[in-house]
């Protein structure tokens, strides 16, 4: 890392430990030049962060109106991704330079499937495992935002994937988006979104169909409405030469035999499910 404030604080911490003594060492001990020393690169370093953090929500509001704009937002947002990975800095993201919910707009609102793709992903990280951030996004409607996003038909494909990982990241382990979603016609839509051509938005929506009838019963009745249609789209799946598709697919379908055995007893397809998961009884 090319930073002299890092540099610094390396070499004086090398400096300190000549391996003959502990790398301990109790900061009562330390020579109190050196301990001002550190305090002030360390703060220094957090200031330096901070005004990173606001640089870059900054340049994320940026116009989007020539191509080195854009290069500019998207570079804007994957410096965020990196940063965020950390459940802190996602907070930190929020609270204190204010660009979390921006970010869920900028996935409906920009003009630009790059800046789209990328704001996806810095909200599906701020927001995996994180019930702070997933209460702040539903009380500023931002599964909404997501969902209408995801229904827009002139989006890319490839970047409809990145929107359903968003969704993914807000609706698990939250009962109140789970609800939502699926009140909102949450399977139906990704349903639709298995029959894509797109692989990636194929994998995204049955990885996460695969959670929601696993651990939602809620999901399950939902799915068992039209039971025949999805089943009937999970086997085309099934058939596919791909593993991820065929395993999510088949978990899929476990769930749904489950949850409603008689209606899966004929056509070979409890068969199919079985022999792919490679378990004895599926619907036991």
């Amino acid at each position: 890392m090319n930073n002299p404030m890092y540099n610094a604080l390396l070499k004086w911490s090398l400096a300190q430990t000549d391996g003959t003594t502990p790398a301990a060492m109790d900061p009562a001990q330390l020579d109190p030049e050196k301990k001002a020393f550190l305090e002030r690169v360390m703060s220094e370093m957090v200031e330096d962060e901070s005004a990173t953090m606001l640089d870059l929500v900054k340049r994320m509001h940026g116009p989007e109106t020539t191509d080195e704009e854009v290069e500019a937002k998207e570079m804007a947002l994957e410096d965020l991704c990196d940063r965020v990975d950390k459940i802190d800095f996602a907070i930190a993201l929020h609270a204190y330079a204010k660009g979390f919910l921006p970010a869920i707009a900028l996935v409906r609102d920009t003009a630009h499937d790059g800046v789209r793709a990328r704001a996806a992903d810095l909200a599906s990280i701020c927001m995996r495992n994180n019930a702070d951030l997933q209460r702040a996004a539903l009380e500023d409607a931002g599964l909404a935002t997501l969902f209408q996003a995801h229904q827009n038909p002139s989006f890319g494909l490839d970047c409809r994937a990145k929107i359903v990982g968003a969704i993914s990241a807000l609706v698990q382990n939250n009962s109140m988006a789970e609800e939502a979603f699926l009140a909102s016609g949450g399977v139906e839509a990704l349903r639709l979104d298995i029959v894509s051509i797109s692989r990636k938005l194929k994998v995204k929506a049955l990885f996460m169909m695969q959670w929601l009838l696993r651990d939602s019963p809620a999901a399950r009745r939902a799915a068992m409405e039209d039971g025949a249609q999805l089943a009937k789209d999970l086997e085309a799946c099934l058939a596919e030469d791909d593993d991820d598709v065929t395993e999510w697919a088949a978990a899929c379908l476990q769930s749904l035999v489950r949850e409603g055995k008689a209606a899966f007893e004929g056509g070979g397809l409890r068969a199919g499910v079985e022999q792919r998961l490679n378990v004895g009884a599926v619907g036991s």
